[in-house]
């Protein structure tokens, strides 16, 4: 685990959209002041007037402003257009592509180059300007390089498929640091008993506006305990929001034990406007299902959406079923989500809303069915209870036998691939 220190750089790079494009503006306003006396350095003379070049230059980083607006406010259209198929919950999560970052920081990096070259050509030496022109001329092809590909990027980012499988990638990366331990196969996870109020435990509250807990550095939290002989008590749960002046942590020294550092304790948590996936992967199961049941909405009526969603809870709940999924010992105390809990988060919504989609109905047959084959045998009961749900859902939403019959058929595509009973042997 990370300590709080490398927690708070990690997220803040991460959400922070604004230091790819300011390194490149750096970068480029250095070159621009440094470009003359390149020139003087070299003395390459490719006879190009330096009225010309400051012509050239003046040119490229005007047309480059309104170029950049353009860009943006074409991708911002197709952002907003995109995303009424999509929960609002998923677009942060995706604006972390670096290539938009990178992108933005060429547009503004050939502009600032400009503006800084032009003030030096001409000026206080006669030599060619041809290391200036070259490099404007270079940045330019890059700025027209990553137009082209911030248009293929933005367009086929924000297709459903590519979402899904960008968002369960981020669960399978959280999944990884947060429980990285194998599940034993024999108990379920249970919540821990907190400290309490009547224990004597001291209470430290939350200052500050309300904020969502973000991450948290379990590993430093876990030192601290044990150097100072004491029990912590996470109260909210990573991914809970914290009103102002609710409890953070709860402390209990042992015998002979005493208070770790409030201050210290504090750092430890990394606090953020909004729910984030570093260290939640139930939170990339939240947004999955967002777009399945918005997908499943009269209004706009897409099963095979949802569908696909299915694909990837399916694989983020095969890999939870695998992890222990507790975070409590003897010294740290912290809430996590039970196994049941998250094959709540998983299927129940999309059981609600598309009980009488038959495509709906079959996926998640299938799914509830590869995932009682691989789960240890106690975290079988929560899938079972989902497949009885879903038995009598049926019920009610397809009194036809004929139609209850298909639509209680197993199907990994929805629609197209019925499963059929294996062979009796000879």
């Amino acid at each position: 685990m990370r300590s709080s220190n490398d927690v708070r750089i990690h997220l803040w790079l991460s959400r922070s959209s604004f230091l790819t494009p300011l390194a490149w503006l750096v970068g480029a306003l250095v070159l621009g002041f440094a470009a003359p006396a390149i020139d003087d350095l070299l003395n390459i003379d490719t006879g190009i007037p330096q009225d010309a070049a400051r012509d050239m230059l003046t040119a490229i980083g005007t047309g480059m402003i309104a170029f950049t607006g353009l860009v943006f406010s074409l991708g911002l259209l197709i952002v907003q257009f995109s995303s009424q198929s999509l929960s609002p919950r998923a677009i942060p999560e995706l604006r972390r592509d670096r290539f938009i970052g990178h992108s933005l920081g060429v547009f503004v990096a050939t502009f600032v180059f400009c503006l800084g070259a032009v003030v030096d050509v001409g000026d206080t030496s006669d030599s060619a300007p041809t290391a200036t022109v070259a490099i404007a001329f270079a940045l330019l092809i890059l700025s027209v390089l990553a137009f082209l590909g911030l248009i293929q990027r933005i367009t086929s980012g924000l297709q459903i498929p590519v979402v899904l499988a960008r968002l369960g990638t981020l669960g399978r990366q959280a999944v990884d640091q947060i429980y990285p331990e194998p599940f034993d196969g024999t108990t379920a996870t249970r919540q821990p008993a907190g400290l309490g109020t009547g224990t004597g435990a001291t209470t430290l509250l939350h200052h500050g506006g309300p904020a969502v807990v973000a991450t948290v550095a379990l590993a430093e939290l876990q030192a601290l305990a044990a150097q100072h002989d004491a029990t912590i008590e996470l109260v909210p749960a990573i991914g809970q929001r914290v009103p102002t002046g609710q409890p953070l942590l709860r402390l209990a020294p042992g015998p002979g034990g005493t208070e770790p550092d409030h201050h210290a304790l504090r750092r430890a948590i990394v606090f953020a406007p909004a729910r984030t996936i570093e260290q939640d992967p139930a939170y990339a199961l939240r947004v999955i299902v967002d777009i399945a049941i918005k997908a499943l909405s009269p209004a706009i009526n897409d099963p095979t959406t949802a569908t696909q969603a299915l694909d990837e809870i399916e694989d983020l709940l095969a890999l939870l079923a695998e992890r222990d999924l507790a975070q409590s010992d003897a010294r740290l105390i912290v809430r996590t989500p039970t196994w049941g809990d998250l094959v709540d988060l998983g299927l129940d919504e999309i059981g609600q809303f598309g009980a009488r989609s038959i495509q709906v109905a079959r996926r998640m047959r299938a799914l509830i069915a590869d995932l009682l084959e691989r789960v240890p045998p106690a975290r079988r009961p929560a899938l079972q209870a989902k497949l009885d749900a879903l038995d009598d859902e049926l019920d009610e939403a397809f009194p036809h036998p004929a139609l209850r019959a298909t639509a209680a058929t197993a199907d990994p595509l929805g629609l197209g691939l019925a499963r059929r009973p294996a062979p009796e042997a000879p």
